[in-house]
């Protein structure tokens, strides 16, 4: 995210499920990476895995998943050994949150998930507004309808709640950091906005499989040039100019350029730093990214601070991790 460096480009069917991609790049994780995991590819192993990386993550987690603590009040067999069955006591979230008020979190700070309970975390609730709330129920009807499931008296009960799990103590990032950290997750979608909309990766026609299989690896070759150009530009701008870039915005300028780019590396390699140098002006120019008062940046949650007019930004802190 701070790159811009893609870690892994893989491509399979879409009828794949994308719990199990975790596992597949287990490999690229380091000490002091910060993961950040959506429901889709929620799996306990992975989680274990980079805690034993001494890695980060944070994750949603699925409202059905049982969360237990630790019981205070364990029962012994006479020989003096603890009855298993009693060393932990399981807690309901539905139950915790009804004494939480609207746009409030709760924090667990020692919970364990899954029936098997290896994994200890910290849980972070936040209950949603009756706006946010709304939102949420309609999106979740239509996606029910879509697939043509029904959901469970339980799972629309929890649709007001969303809950988080990390790794990562207090001390290091507050349950409103948590919440504002892994809202950073969206800069993926943004990325896969600029590729459609821009891009139109998702137009196919129907053709013989081999003819899509070319036009599939050519486009993706364009993105990750473009990508490439598109990041770099944004760290030249944030280091030279002290502005910072929007993804989008700036996808759109490269685009511009992209086909020239392209022709001049395989051609022309030399002319290359000229038609950047362009790229760069153009988007100190007009690829910067609006402020808005009631909205962080990608740049703010990484620990920057952007007065109002983007005349510069310094560096509020180094990261912890």
């Amino acid at each position: 995210m701070k790159s811009g460096n893609l870690v892994n480009v893989q491509v399979g069917a879409g009828s794949g499920s994308d719990n199990t991609f975790g596992s597949k790049i287990r490999d690229t994780i380091k000490a002091g990476d910060l993961i950040l995991r959506d429901l889709g590819y929620f799996n306990f192993e992975d989680f274990l895995d980079v805690e034993r990386k001494e890695a980060f993550y944070i994750s949603r987690l699925k409202p059905n998943i049982a969360v237990y603590i630790e019981n205070d009040n364990i029962e012994y067999y006479k020989n003096g050994a603890p009855r298993k069955s009693t060393l932990f006591k399981r807690i309901y979230i539905s139950e915790i949150m009804k004494q939480v008020s609207d746009g409030e979190r709760y924090e667990i700070k020692d919970v364990y998930v899954g029936k098997e309970k290896t994994l200890k975390t910290r849980l972070i609730l936040y209950k949603l507004t009756r706006k946010q709330l709304k939102k949420r129920s309609e999106k979740s009807e239509k996606n029910a309808k879509k697939k043509g499931i029904e959901k469970s008296d339980n799972t629309i009960e929890l649709l007001g709640i969303s809950i988080y799990k990390t790794n990562i103590q207090e001390a290091v990032l507050s349950a409103e950091q948590v919440h504002e950290f892994y809202s950073l997750r969206w800069q993926v979608g943004i990325i896969f906005k600029t590729w459609k909309s821009i891009y139109h990766i998702h137009g196919v026609k129907r053709v013989k499989i081999e003819r899509f299989q070319r036009q599939l690896y050519e486009k993706l070759i364009l993105l990750l040039l473009s990508s490439t150009v598109m990041f770099k530009m944004r760290t030249l701008v944030l280091e030279n100019r002290g502005l910072e870039t929007s993804e989008i915005k700036a996808s759109e300028i490269v685009h511009e350029y992209i086909d020239r780019l392209y022709f001049e590396l395989v051609k022309f390699p030399s002319r290359t730093f000229n038609t950047l140098k362009l790229v760069f002006e153009n988007v100190v120019k007009n690829g910067l990214k609006s402020q808005r008062n009631d909205k962080k940046t990608v740049l703010i949650y990484l620990g920057f601070v952007i007065n109002k007019h983007q005349v510069g930004l310094k560096s509020q802190h180094k990261p912890t991790q």
